[in-house]
């Protein structure tokens, strides 16, 4: 089971990487590095969960499956909040997560 679409990564690099906003804009330019580390980031965690979808089976495999986790919801967090320079109307809700019963059991959760 895959839990994230690695091809939105790769449609995110390469339209990042299509445009030169960020060479003519002096305003954005010190947005892309920030970009850039938030997509190398996204890979890594997108890369871990679709790689390790089984269910935990030891302590430490579910903190890292939770690190990871963590990892693309901070980076999807601090990039929006970097460019729109305000928290994203999302913040606070719970409704996202009502179906995690279905993929784990609910002795986890």
């Amino acid at each position: 089971m895959q839990f994230l679409n690695h091809a939105l990564l790769v449609e995110f690099r390469e339209t990042i990487n299509s445009s030169q906003i960020f060479e003519k804009s002096d305003r954005l330019k010190e947005k892309y590095n920030l970009i850039c580390v938030v997509m190398d980031r996204l890979e890594s965690a997108v890369n871990y969960l679709n790689n390790h979808s089984d269910l935990p089976r030891t302590e430490e495999d579910f903190v890292c499956f939770l690190v990871y986790a963590c990892m693309v919801r901070d980076a999807v967090l601090k990039l929006y909040e970097n460019i729109f320079q305000r928290k994203p109307d999302f913040i606070g809700e719970k409704k996202f997560f009502k179906k995690c019963e279905t993929v784990f059991p609910k002795c986890i959760f």
